[in-house]
């Protein structure tokens, strides 16, 4: 239970900085990142469900959709991997790109890590009924 305290921490944080990032203007839209917002509101239904017992939900899924968004759009190769998010390797200076793309990509790792925590707690069983107490004898 800790540890999923702490990922859902985690994925707070995160939407905390989206939040207080989300674009201004127009020229600090980034239309690329539209496209995995489906996906990821999937993935938060299925991780509640799976939360609650209902099913189970796939680690890397969400990941694997973002990537394929990013990397189709040109996001992960002008933005991902620079390890100075608050500017892209392309040159083109557009800090409020760079900053969108490592939110999201750090909004997606911090949900595949609970996703990871909650999947694991389903394989070990952590999510069943508790044990029934041992009826006592009458006597």
């Amino acid at each position: 239970m800790d540890q999923i305290t702490t990922e859902v921490s985690r994925v707070a944080g995160c939407a905390t900085l989206l939040r207080e990032h989300l674009p201004r203007t127009a020229q600090d839209t980034v239309p690329e990142l539209t496209e995995p917002a489906d996906p990821l509101h999937e993935h938060l239904a299925a991780l509640a469900r799976a939360a609650a017992g209902a099913e189970t939900v796939a680690p890397g899924a969400l990941r694997s959709v973002f990537d394929s968004c990013t990397a189709r759009s040109g996001l992960s190769t002008a933005y991902l991997g620079t390890g100075a998010p608050a500017t892209a390797t392309d040159g083109s200076g557009s800090t409020s790109t760079s900053r969108a793309v490592a939110l999201s990509s750090a909004t997606v790792a911090a949900l595949e890590a609970l996703t990871a925590t909650v999947a694991s707690g389903h394989r070990h069983g952590r999510h069943a009924a508790a044990p029934k107490p041992a009826r006592r004898p009458r006597g």
